[in-house]
């Protein structure tokens, strides 16, 4: 996405998402595992690339030359990687695939309050960690500790959006404002 499509996105009071689409994107999800099962890991491949785009916009931002709207779409699309994890390992990385929001509890403030628990090199190190997690998971069939790692990350990710002073709610119209764009593409291909 380009900095004018993030604001455009942001800018709107919410992306809108009906039961179609909803249960489009189960059925899309179950279909993606049976491709990755058929035809290879790519998508994993995919939430390992995302989480490589979330590391440069980082390090971006350390250098001074980032912007925080490419931070907020890059961690879009690393909940939806961690998503098609979850749905292929059958883990519980603490996203629900129905929920639109990944916690439950309100960490952020308590994260905010004290934004001195992690640096953002640690963010750094448990996102290569997550990926590291992940190609362990596809190459040697070790899934032991994904699910540890992937809710570490999540916690360290709270901690960004705090550091960054990024709000949850832009995060998620950017996911909604992605799938549901997909959701069009894929509609008006196959008429749902």
């Amino acid at each position: 996405m380009t900095l004018e499509q993030i604001d455009e996105v942001l800018n709107k009071e919410e992306v809108t998402v009906n039961q179609a689409y909803l249960d489009w994107e189960i059925k899309t999800a179950k279909d993606s595992i049976q491709y990755v099962r058929d035809n290879g890991l790519t998508n994993l491949c995919i939430a390992c690339e995302e989480i490589a785009e979330l590391q440069q916009a980082i390090t971006k931002m350390i250098r001074g030359k980032g912007d925080k709207r490419l931070v907020t779409e890059e961690l879009a699309d690393v909940y939806l990687g961690m998503r098609f994890v979850n749905e292929v390992y059958n883990v519980h990385i603490g996203i629900d695939s129905l929920n639109l929001y990944p916690f439950k509890g309100d960490i952020y403030s308590d994260i905010k309050a004290n934004t001195s628990k992690y640096s953002v090199y640690e963010v750094l190190r448990e996102l290569n960690h997550f990926q590291n997690a992940i190609f362990n998971a596809i190459i040697d069939k070790d899934t032991s500790n994904l699910e540890t790692i992937g809710n570490d990350v999540l916690e360290k990710l709270e901690y960004l959006k705090a550091l960054y002073e990024i709000d949850d709610r832009d995060v998620y119209k950017i996911r909604n404002y992605k799938m549901a764009r997909l959701f069009n593409r894929i509609a008006t291909k196959t008429q749902i």
